[in-house]
């Protein structure tokens, strides 16, 4: 594996993540487990010696992380995802003005804004 991005996405499923590995096959079946969960499996390109994917993360009952295993025919490859809660910031943001990093504010929510 050479590059997951992101690495994280919101619980309620529906997250693209692109994934870029060497040498993977583009032969199909090729599909993904978000943990125990599949997850969909939206394209599959060669490029160069590299292959690239993008997959859809499904909706999960759990946060927290999981490991991602991405199968094909002859191979496999897996990494790390971390679920998160998704959260309603619309009021926490027009108290506390513009927030530039979602990421942070994700881990430390701003309490019952979150659903």
């Amino acid at each position: 594996l050479k590059q997951a991005n992101p690495s994280s996405g919101v619980n309620s499923g529906g997250v693209s993540v692109s994934v870029r590995t060497s040498n993977f096959p583009t032969t199909l079946p090729i599909t993904a487990r978000f943990g125990d969960v599949t997850g969909v499996v939206k394209s599959v390109v060669s490029a160069g010696a590299d292959t690239v994917m993008t997959l859809v993360t499904p909706q999960m009952e759990m946060v927290g992380m999981v490991d991602v295993t991405i199968t094909g025919p002859t191979a496999s490859v897996s990494f790390p995802f971390e679920f998160l809660v998704p959260c309603d910031y619309s009021s926490f943001c027009k108290q506390s003005g513009a927030v530039t990093d979602l990421r942070a504010l994700a881990s430390t929510p701003p309490g019952a804004d979150c659903a």
